[in-house]
Formats: structure tokens, sequence, C-alpha cells
């Protein structure tokens, strides 16, 4: 596929002495430098706003080559300006041709600032520039089409934020007012029209799996590429009044570090393989439920398989009000100090427990409906305690015992368009679902009372096991990588070797993540598979696998200790 324009970028905002820091929401005070990258041409730039003495001054006191920082040169990249408009002008002129804009956090302040700086500026009508390029020229137009003819050929789909380019190439519309919350607090920001914006800080947390006790952009670059941010003492405004060689390059380096950053991570390609992976937009990946929707119509498309009425779904959902899902189980432990402890772990265990009951919209052969369950009882004591005394619903104890009781089944209605668009309910005798269950091998009954057709492969546990078996591999490569590094003594192929051993590394664990969320994206009511009873057969029929293998650990150590006191006589 054809790789983003994505443009890594940093403001510096100047301190009135005299009044207190501007924000977002009061951006009085001039933008006094910003740099940024651009991926298409690999440049890196710097332009800085001569406030309190003449540009000249400035670009003089840059030039000089008498410290760490080198020529601070047009040529090196550094530019100087006399008024603000002028360099945010010819700043957002410099990434026209960009599809994603990142910095970090600059979801809090870089992107809200910029746009709210621009609006107290230029007026409104040139918030557009930072969301759409002015240009819109035939020529321009047409090679917004061939980008995305060029995606098609690669049989790939034409990213969304390049089809509403040409779709609306004159837009006419400011970025968009969001609210998210940032440390527990509601923070305005935009959302750009035609252009995506991607949080480097989000997406470090999104793909990472360690925590830190900091992710300020110096600790982060300390951990994983051994940079830190430019040093200096006082205010980053006294900074600047007293040595602009050194703000200038506190302003460089942020930059620089950030593209070093995402030279070693790839986390923008990274999120732009799995947005087209899950068929989404890239901001969705920061999510889960979409992303793992998406790709499930993927596979649904391939099978020529029709994505299911969410209705259905909520129409099953009324037969649960008012009722949680079974969480995973927990043992008390057994306080004290014990000479023989065993351990135990499950691979992929919700994962595994779909793709073996074969889990899937398209497979419920029936739905056994919980009545006997106290909802009262529930609420009241807490759902996750009330569900630690069942390993399985009670009317599929009446089942397993051949009871002559009734119980409620949701069967699909046979005239239905597919299986699963209408359900029909019956009470029947729970001997009979035995029978059925027994007489058809194909069938089977989950704790939670979902009766499962086997005569297919679900879309849903197919997917699964080829997301488990791509990890696989890319666990392989991730260890022969890692392996190589830790051999190489010649210093370029090492760090080659590392890079590739950090992607495997990462697109193993995104396949882990996927693999992990796609039963709680089963049980969020705002995703178009969502079908509590199936959720709900994912959690409790690991319980019961948990609970069995703690007993079958329990025999195996009572058996093995036993012939140790024999041994020992």
């Amino acid at each position: 596929s054809i790789p983003l324009n994505y443009t890594l970028f940093d403001l510096e905002v100047y301190k009135d002495a005299d009044k207190d820091y501007a924000t977002p929401a009061y951006p009085y005070a001039p933008i006094n430098a910003v740099t940024f990258y651009n991926s298409w041409d690999q440049s890196i730039r710097t332009y800085v706003l001569a406030l309190d003495r003449s540009a000249d001054e400035i670009r003089e006191q840059l030039a000089g080559d008498f410290d760490e920082f080198g020529e601070m040169t047009e040529s090196n990249g550094f530019f100087v300006f006399t008024d603000e408009i002028s360099m945010l002008s010819r700043f957002l002129s410099d990434i026209r041709d960009t599809d994603v804009l990142s910095g970090w956090n600059s979801e809090d302040f870089d992107i809200p600032y910029l746009v709210n700086r621009i609006l107290w500026l230029l007026a409104e009508r040139y918030e557009v520039l930072i969301t759409f390029p002015l240009d819109t020229s035939p020529d321009k137009v047409r090679e917004y089409l061939d980008r995305i003819i060029e995606a098609d050929n690669d049989a790939s789909p034409a990213p969304l934020y390049l089809l509403q380019r040409v779709n609306y190439p004159s837009l006419d519309k400011p970025p968009e007012p969001k609210t998210v919350v940032k440390y527990g607090k509601d923070v305005i920001t935009y959302e750009l029209l035609g252009r995506v914006h991607l949080d480097y800080l989000e997406l470090y947390k999104k793909f990472t799996y360690e925590e830190l006790h900091s992710y300020s952009l110096d600790s982060v670059l300390s951990h994983e590429v051994g940079q830190n941010k430019v040093p200096y003492e006082g205010t980053l405004d006294d900074l600047y009044r007293n040595d602009i060689r050194r703000f200038t390059a506190y302003s460089r380096q942020d930059v620089a570090g950030l593209v070093d950053l995402d030279n070693k991570l790839g986390f923008i390609n990274l999120t732009d393989t799995m947005a087209r992976f899950g068929l989404v937009n890239l901001e969705k990946v920061l999510g889960t439920v979409a992303l793992v929707q998406g790709a499930i119509h993927r596979k649904a498309h391939q099978h020529g398989k029709v994505v299911p009425d969410k209705r259905n779904a909520l129409r099953v959902a009324e037969e649960y009000d008012g009722m949680a899902a079974p969480g995973a189980i927990v043992f008390d432990p057994i306080p004290g100090i014990h000479e023989w402890v065993a351990s135990y772990d499950v691979n992929s265990l919700y994962p595994t427990t779909i793709r073996m009951l074969n889990l899937s919209y398209e497979t419920i052969g029936g739905i056994v409906l919980p009545d006997r369950i106290d909802r009262d009882e529930g609420k009241k004591r807490g759902w996750a305690d009330f569900w630690s005394d069942y390993l399985q619903i009670p009317e599929v104890t009446l089942i397993n015992s051949g009871s002559d009781e009734t119980v409620r089944v949701l069967f699909p209605n046979p005239d239905a368009f597919t299986i699963t668009d209408t359900f029909v309910v019956e009470e029947i005798p729970a001997k009979n679902i035995l029978d059925l269950v027994d007489s058809d091998p194909n069938l089977l009954l989950t704790p939670f009372g979902l009766i499962v057709d086997r005569t297919i492969t679900g879309i849903i546990p197919e997917l699964l096991g080829e997301w488990y078996e791509g990890r696989k591999k890319m666990r392989k490569m991730e260890s022969e990588y890692f392996k190589k590094a830790q051999e190489e003594q010649d210093p370029a192929k090492k760090k080659e070797y590392m890079q590739k051993y950090e992607y495997f590394s990462t697109m193993q664990m995104v396949r882990k993540i996927l693999l992990n969320s796609t039963y709680g994206s089963i049980l969020n009511e705002h995703c178009a598979y969502y079908m509590f009873p199936v959720g709900s057969s994912v959690t409790m029929s690991g319980r019961a696998v948990v609970y069995s293998m703690k007993e079958i650990a329990e025999e195996l150590l009572d058996a093995g200790l036993d012939t140790i006191r024999e041994m020992a006589g």
C-alpha cells in the first residue's frame, strides 16, 4: 500500500511576563517557534519568530558554529520570521500535502492552540488552512485521484481522508471542536476534516505494554532511544530572551527525537496498517470495538455473508435486562507460607474458548434463557460476587440432569432470511434439550445456555484462528531477529535487526490485543456483532475451564505428594 504523508510537529508559545501562561482556550500569546518534520521528503525545519529583537540579530546568533548546536542557517532548515502570520502561513503551506498531523500530547495542547491562535489572528475563514489544502486546482485533485487509483491497484482500500479531499475539494469548514477526557478533565480539542490528527502520546500508550513512571517526552525518549530534551535553566521564556540558540535547539530536538522514536516504533504506519485491516479511519484505531467490528465485516464479506441486523441482538438482550455478564473466576488465596505450589495457565483463554466452542453470531442454534437467575440478588450482592456461585446457569443444570421442568428457549426462525434475523420463543422440558444435543454430534450446549451449531465454522472463530496463527509467526520472527541482534557485531546490522525485532514484537502484540478484545466487543452493545449470550458463554465457559484445571492440578499435586511421602518412607 502507498505510504502516508505525515507531519510530526511541536509548538513553542511565548509568555508575557505580566500575564499567566496562555492556554488553548485563551491563546493570547504568539507562537514563537514551530518545528516540523515531513515524511515525504524527510525534511525537518524550525521556524522562529522575532519578537523582542530584530530578525537579523536572531539570524546572526543562530548562524554561529561555536557550540554543540552547530550552524542554524536556512540551508540547515532554520528560518526566522518577523511576524507570526507570515510564519504560520508558511508552516501551513509547507504541510499542505500531509495526511496526518502528529505531536506529543498534541491533542491536549498543540492542535487546539494552533487552531484557536489562527482564529485569533486571521479570522474564521482561514481556519480551514489547517484542515484542508487550499489548492483545489484540477491538477491537485488529479494528484489525489491518482493516489486513490494507486491504492486500489495495490488491492488496499483507499483511505477515507483521501476520498474526502476528492469528494469535497472546495470544503470550506473549520475544524470541528470535540471534547476529550485528559487526566480526568474535559478538554476541548479539534477534529480535522479531510486530514487526520493522531496524538503520538496516545499511540505510544496504545501500542506499548509496560507502565512508565512518566510519559513526558523527555522520559520516553530516554527510555526508548537514549535521548533527552535539550536541558536549560530557568523558564523557556527566559531561554527565548537570553539564549536563542539553545531555545531553537530545544524546539528542534523535540521533533527530531520524535522522528527517531517513530523510526524505531513505526506507530503511525502501524496505525495505517491496522486501519486498513479493520476498514476504519485512522483515529478509530485508538479504540477497540470499531477495529474488531471492521475486521469481522471484512471477513464476513469475503464469505459473501450479510452483516446481521443489530436490532435482533437488542431484542435478545431484553431477555437479560438488568443482568451483568459473568467475569473471570478468582480464587481466594490461602494465607500462609506453602512449600508445594502449582502454577498453570491457559494459552489465550477467551480466544481459544471462542474457537473451541465455535461461538459466532451465525452459529447460534438456540438460546436457553436464564429465567431462574435472581437478578435482584445479583444487583444486591454485586454481579461479580453473585456469579462466583455458578459454573453454569440453573437451566443448564436442569438440562444436564434430564429434568422434566420446562425452560424457555429462543430458536432461530427457519423461515427468516438468515439464521439470526428472527427468534421464536418456545417453552419445552429441559430433558428435550438434552435429547436434542445428545442426538446431534454437531450441536453443543455452553454453560450459559447457548446451543451452538458446529456444521459450519463461524466467521469470528475463523478470524481468531488467523490472528492466532499470525501471532505465532510474528513471535517466531521476533525471537529470530532478537537473537540476530544479540549476536551481530556490526552496529548498522545490529540496529537493523533491532528495528525488525521491535516491529515484529509490536505486530504480535497487536494481534494479541485483537484476540483478547473480541469477546469484549461481542459484549459491547455498540458493536454490530453484539450478542449478550454469546459473550457471556465465552466468559462462563472460561470460568469452567479454569475451575476444571484447578481441580486437575490439585489432584496431580496431591498424587505427587503421596508418591514423595511413600518414597520418603
